[in-house]
């Protein structure tokens, strides 16, 4: 779980500084991982919330994989033509 936390805030920063769509999707995989860190946290404090912590963080990747299929037919459409 924290793996994927650090992993997902260093991708999501890598994005910040491109157009539109990556930039979202940085965005969204910073929050997945921000939020992922903290649920760590709360697991490891026995802390009640790290639950729905950890599930917000886990919904977040689904709009992060619909964006990635959007933008990668993008980019398979600009370097056909």
């Amino acid at each position: 779980m924290l793996v994927f936390g650090i992993a997902a805030i260093i991708i999501g920063h890598r994005l910040f500084f491109e157009p539109l769509l990556p930039r979202l999707i940085g965005i969204i995989l910073w929050v997945s991982g921000l939020l992922c860190f903290f649920a760590f946290l709360g697991l490891i404090l026995h802390i009640e919330w790290q639950g729905i912590v950890s599930v917000f963080s886990g919904l977040l990747t689904l709009p992060v994989g619909i964006l990635s299929i959007i933008w990668g037919r993008k980019m398979q459409n600009s370097s056909s033509t």
